[in-house]
């Protein structure tokens, strides 16, 4: 049986939606909405009383949905306000699923601090 080598695919960075101009101009539109920082937080806070009021001792906050950290502020700003949850009485925890290309020293020490893990 004969096998077939696979194709080479070649992808032109600089001909890619991933690096277009267009792609530049989307993700800057006005009407391109993304939760602002404070919704995240006021989101959180009521998915923690929620699960406070059903018993539970731990939840699992997940930062999702594309690249998440393209929406940095939102993510950092539920991690300042709730930590590991000592304040608001129930132990959270975090995670992310990400393919790294955002992630600065800052993200990095910020995702360590607060022991976000990271897929």
């Amino acid at each position: 049986m004969l096998r077939e080598e696979p194709s080479e695919i070649r992808v032109n960075l600089g001909d890619s939606i991933f690096a277009s101009e267009e792609r530049l101009q989307h993700q800057s539109d006005p009407l391109n909405r993304k939760m602002t920082a404070e919704d995240a937080v006021a989101y959180a806070r009521r998915a923690i009383q929620i699960a406070k009021s059903t018993g539970a001792e731990d939840v699992m906050i997940q930062f999702f949905g594309g690249e998440p950290l393209m929406n940095w502020p939102a993510c950092k700003a539920v991690l300042l306000a709730f930590g590991h949850g000592e304040d608001e009485g129930i132990r959270i925890q975090y995670s992310t699923v990400t393919n790294g290309s955002m992630i600065t020293d800052e993200i990095a020490e910020t995702l360590a601090r607060y022991r976000v893990g990271v897929a």
